[in-house]
């Protein structure tokens, strides 16, 4: 029997989805930071050498995780998209408490960034996997990864934190990070073995 091709364009616009989320993920914090406390220069720079250390680590960790590639990253998209959603609200309350803002933002940035840092090497070895295009379908993914990246970043300040404001851009980020773990319950139900828990969670 002849193997049905496998669909990577699903793939590629959830990795446009999920890089437009990581950025940000990373401007609330570092943005809504430098509101609460000062010192922009100091809250952005803490903000992102944390979180792109966090995302190394993360890279590092996707090596262990070895079977049911689908199924980890429908679950991490799910744990990103609950983390992000509640990221502005808990830094809003924390900071009312101002001896437990940094521990916790400190916390969040590691957490979310470990996450995101997972994401892509499963991608990437999803496509491998498959050995369809694989040239071809590496080099798209990460051009929607930084195609993500520049929207993410424009429309944060242009479009989303003028009309939604810190607490509504991360539901609506977070939204989008759970979106694209429907996509991928929807498109690869083949793939997945535990979609029925996946869709139980989201539906």
């Amino acid at each position: 029997m002849e193997q049905k091709p496998f669909n990577a364009t699903p793939l590629l616009f959830t990795t446009l989805l999920i890089s437009i989320c990581s950025i940000v993920y990373e401007l609330i914090i570092g943005s809504l930071s430098s509101y609460l406390l000062g010192n922009s220069i100091t809250q952005f720079s803490i903000t992102i050498g944390l979180y792109l250390f966090a995302m190394g680590v993360g890279s590092y960790v996707s090596k262990y995780l070895n079977k049911h590639l689908f199924d980890t990253f429908t679950l991490v998209e799910i744990l990103v998209g609950i983390l992000g959603s509640f990221s502005s609200i808990l830094l809003f309350i924390c900071h009312i408490y101002n001896n437990i803002y940094p521990l916790v933002m400190y916390l969040m940035i590691l957490s979310i960034g470990l996450l995101v840092g997972i994401e892509i090497p499963l991608l990437v070895r999803i496509i491998y996997d498959h050995k369809q295009n694989i040239k071809s379908n590496i080099a798209n993914l990460f051009a929607f990864d930084y195609i993500g990246g520049l929207i993410g970043s424009l429309a944060f300040p242009l479009l989303l934190l003028p009309k939604l404001g810190y607490v509504t851009t991360g539901f609506v980020t977070g939204f989008i990070n759970l979106i694209a773990a429907a996509i991928i319950i929807f498109q690869y139900q083949d793939k997945l073995r535990y979609k029925h828990i996946f869709k139980n969670v989201l539906f």
